[in-house]
């Protein structure tokens, strides 16, 4: 039997040199003109299947070859246990005193002390290094809990300086630049649902191009059936194990916000533009449009500015919920958005507030001055790319952006530092 001196990575390296060695000098038994016959086994039997008559003279070759095989067989059984031992745990002790240099001279002492033990039982020695992985894997995962406890420690405080930095950014441009780098999933939080745009809408382009036109994209769905993960902040648990599932069914509609060009003061040159966009977007005649102007703060209750075509009373989206996939098909749908039904005073639910929690905390630049929501539906379940419809009416309007990419990203590089956030690549340009 192999002889292990050190349960250490050397020790287990000594194991597979004594290992192969014994493999070695078992092959070096089987003679030469074996080695070569079994080479030649494949055209041999081929060869007998296509020509009968090719069997009287196979049958002397077989006869030839049949010791090499004998010999063949009892060194592989003789190596299979010994490697089956060895390997799972040669690469959990190598992982272990990886990380951990200071586990070697206690690996080298603890096989000390086990190895009368397995002498006693005649256990082999691949059981002194499944015996010492134990503990080993007991420590691992304790580190791996507590890397998690690290991990979830920096995503809260993270969570807590970008709420900060939402709530007292005084910059149209920091804000825009907040906006595309949450629309992207490029940082940790922000103030509405944006996990749709993120994860299932992959041509960002025109959003983007809306962003730096002043316009902020609230919520967005081509249409038709889509199944979907919900954002949650869980990052373990049973509800990690088991997020929650959603299969919705919806008409395309297109929600976002205007900052009325009275409130972006020392920009006149968009005032024009602006009105032009706004007018254009409620005369066009291919989808409905319902705009809900907040002239001093979302404080107060939206006036309906236009609706150029009535809205269709079904719902935007119903959808069903499960943390079980497979359950869907017997779950019941449930409205997601009522969207664009008008109630009988004419006024729409169509607010800030059904996006943003608590405007006036997380979005105050915005809930406290002129701003404009608007929707853009489609009466048709058919997939419509209406970011692109809107894009190409501002774009005819002569809305160019206010803000370049440049400075967009020193605008919220300059807040992250204020605030102390460390983001590294996470922030794109940075």
């Amino acid at each position: 039997m192999v002889e292990v001196t050190v349960a250490t990575v050397g020790t287990v390296a000594q194991i597979i040199t004594d290992c192969t060695k014994t493999v070695v000098s078992t092959i070096t038994q089987i003679n030469e003109k074996t080695i070569t016959a079994v080479t030649y086994t494949p055209p041999i039997v081929a060869c007998t299947t296509v020509l009968p008559t090719a069997k009287s003279w196979a049958d002397p070759v077989k006869d030839w070859i049949s010791p090499g095989i004998d010999w063949i067989r009892p060194a592989k059984d003789l190596i299979s246990p010994s490697i089956n031992w060895i390997r799972p745990a040669k690469d959990c002790i190598a992982l272990f005193t990886e990380r951990f240099p200071w586990a070697e001279s206690w690996l080298e002492r603890s096989y000390f002390v086990l190895a009368p033990y397995l002498s006693a039982f005649n256990l082999p020695p691949g059981w002194a290094l499944w015996l010492l992985s134990i503990p080993l894997l007991y420590l691992l995962a304790t580190r791996h809990e507590e890397s998690l406890d690290e991990i979830d420690e920096i995503h809260a405080q993270n969570f807590i300086a970008f709420r900060l930095a939402w709530c007292k950014v005084r910059s149209y441009r920091a804000l825009a630049g907040l906006v595309e780098q949450w629309i992207y999933g490029r940082i940790p939080w922000g103030p509405w649902d944006a996990s749709y745009i993120q994860h299932h809408w992959p041509d960002k382009r025109f959003m983007k191009r809306l962003i730096r036109c002043g316009i902020i994209p609230l919520d967005i769905r081509e249409g038709g059936t889509v199944t979907y993960q919900e954002e949650e902040e869980a990052t373990r648990g049973w509800r990690a194990a088991f997020p929650v599932i959603v299969k919705s069914r919806s008409r395309p509609y297109f929600e976002f916000l205007v900052i009325h060009p009275d409130a972006m003061r020392g920009m006149p040159r968009l005032n024009k533009a602006r009105m032009r966009f706004l007018k254009d977007l409620s005369t066009q005649e291919r989808f409905p449009i319902t705009m809900v102007r907040f002239p001093d703060s979302a404080l107060k209750e939206g006036t309906l500015e236009d609706c150029s075509l009535r809205t269709p009373t079904e719902c935007l989206a119903v959808g069903k919920r499960s943390r079980l996939p497979f359950l869907l098909p017997f779950k019941s749908d449930f409205v997601r958005k009522a969207g664009g039904t008008l109630k009988d005073s004419e006024t729409v639910p169509l607010h800030l507030k059904d996006h943003v929690q608590s405007p006036l905390n997380d979005m105050p630049l915005v809930a406290c001055r002129d701003h404009t929501v608007i929707r853009v539906e489609s009466l048709r379940g058919e997939t419509e790319r209406l970011d692109e419809f809107v894009y190409q009416i501002a774009f005819e309007a002569g809305l160019e952006d206010v803000w370049t990419e440049d400075e967009m990203i020193r605008a919220v590089a300059a807040l992250c530092e204020h605030y102390g956030i460390e983001l590294g690549s996470q922030v794109d340009g940075l």
